[in-house]
């Protein structure tokens, strides 16, 4: 198996565009630059390899744009989705990969591409999902407290080819605050949807998250042979979180912080019962004296 690098990540996300939309210019343009070997071991950063690397992302940015154009930003996500499901559920699902909402300028760095926080993030300390957009929110943040858990889903809706296999992880701003992944540590081939992330604060302080912050990541890494058997709930295309994985989060989680929390409680109801004992005890013990006194 290989790791695909930012040129064949390009080349392959042009390819499943072309698929819905074989004569736009832009597409054969962005198709064109990238399959000419731009970047070969002889010259793998030259100044004309990332000039030319820079303008195929520009040309799949530039029909993105054109696609976008007129469209509310919850009319575009639901124009792009649908057309995404139809094409994946084909007879034909293209060898390409789809990434709702490409992030030119800051997604895709190398090899890795950077996923944001997406609408929608379950804390096991709530009873319900939290939004973090749309006309029913008011706050664009979420705070995970030490030992918490949550759920996110990614702001990106995506499609994995039978052909390639994602690997996922939390980037290492938010490991060294203490945000560990829980969930799996893999996207299957064939996958299409939302991807949530289960993740635990194990770190001393709360996390704050912001709607459509670059949290986590994804690698792509090349199959021998492409997965041609997947069950259907693979591409059933999730936008929203699974009631069973939040049911799976819910009750009691005892985290470090709460531990503490009971023990200063105790220790607090102690003191307090301790206050009537000990004027007891002085009282007691000075009614003994003055009784041996004479008084």
């Amino acid at each position: 198996m290989t790791i695909l690098s930012e040129q064949t990540i390009i080349a392959i996300m042009c390819d499943a565009e072309i698929a819905l939309n074989e004569d736009d210019p832009d597409l054969r343009s962005c198709r064109s630059i990238v399959g000419t070997g731009l970047i070969t071991p002889s010259n793998p950063k030259s100044a004309v390899a990332k000039d030319k690397l820079r303008d195929a992302k520009q040309s799949l940015t530039d029909y993105l744009l054109r696609k976008k154009k007129n469209k509310s930003d919850s009319d575009w996500d639901n124009l792009r989705i649908k057309e995404i499901k139809q094409l994946v559920k084909s007879n034909s699902p293209p060898n390409g990969i789809f990434i709702h909402d490409f992030d030119l300028n800051n997604g895709l760095k190398g090899m890795t591409y950077d996923l944001r926080v997406g609408n929608e993030v379950y804390l096991s300390s709530d009873t319900l999902p939290t939004k973090l957009a749309g006309p029913t929110s008011n706050n664009d943040t979420i705070s995970i407290g030490p030992g918490e858990f949550a759920v996110i889903m990614t702001h990106e809706y995506m499609y994995v080819p039978k052909s390639l296999m994602g690997f996922i992880s939390v980037r290492f701003k938010y490991k060294s605050k203490g945000l560990v992944n829980i969930s799996g540590f893999h996207v299957d081939p064939g996958f299409s949807g939302k991807i949530a992330y289960s993740v635990y604060n194990a770190g001393p302080s709360d996390i704050v998250l912001r709607y459509k912050e670059a949290v986590f990541m994804i690698i792509f890494e090349q199959l021998d042979e492409p997965l041609n058997y997947l069950p259907e709930h693979y591409t059933e295309g999730q936008t929203q979180l699974q009631t069973d994985l939040i049911s799976s989060l819910k009750g009691n989680v005892f985290s470090p912080r709460k531990l503490d929390q009971r023990l200063r409680r105790v220790e607090d109801l102690q003191n307090y019962l301790m206050i009537p004992l000990i004027i007891g005890t002085v009282l007691a013990i000075v009614e003994f004296g003055l009784r041996l006194s004479g008084h």
